[in-house]
């Protein structure tokens, strides 16, 4: 079992930095964000609003769009508080929301795909001591659901079974 994503397994954390490109919109009315990381993507997702959006996904680090995207918000270097509109749905789109940036950063930067899928058949946890037990597993109660390591060994199967498809 691979039971956190440092050191070795760091690329597995919405923390790596890593260029993602998404595409918001249809045909002629693209909206085009790369985002740092998949941190940047995810808590820029939880906005209602473009600019909010945009704010987020050019935070200078993974922390600081995580403390963007937080209820708490985030103290600007101007002293101002930034505190996101949260989406009224964000509990029903935040899985969703998670495995397409999982799948946007693997699918983009082929050097991590494979660290990924050479980790098979390992189980991939998000273990921590920060007490996340809905995208991880608490170090402290040995506790949660595991969702970014769920979310993550499903891109695994997926890009293996893509890999056994064109052989």
């Amino acid at each position: 079992m691979i039971k956190e994503f440092r050191g070795p397994y760091r690329f597995c954390s919405n923390f790596f930095t890593t260029k993602q490109r998404l595409v918001y919109g249809e045909m002629y009315d693209k909206i085009i964000i790369d985002y740092n990381s998949n941190e940047h993507f995810f808590q820029a997702n939880k906005a209602k609003g473009w600019v909010q959006h945009r704010a987020i996904a050019n935070a200078p680090t993974p922390a600081i769009a995580r403390s963007m995207g937080s209820r708490k918000g985030y103290t600007m270097p101007d002293g101002t508080l930034f505190k996101v509109d949260l989406k009224d749905n964000w509990d029903e789109l935040r899985d969703p929301i998670m495995t397409i940036g999982v799948d946007a950063k693997f699918d983009q930067n082929v050097t991590i795909a494979k660290l990924l899928v050479s980790t098979y058949p390992e189980e991939l946890q998000e273990g921590n001591w920060w007490g996340d037990d809905y995208w991880g597993v608490s170090f402290k109660t040995k506790k949660g659901l595991n969702k970014l390591g769920k979310i993550t060994m499903n891109k695994r199967d997926m890009l293996i079974q893509k890999i056994q498809s064109q052989q």
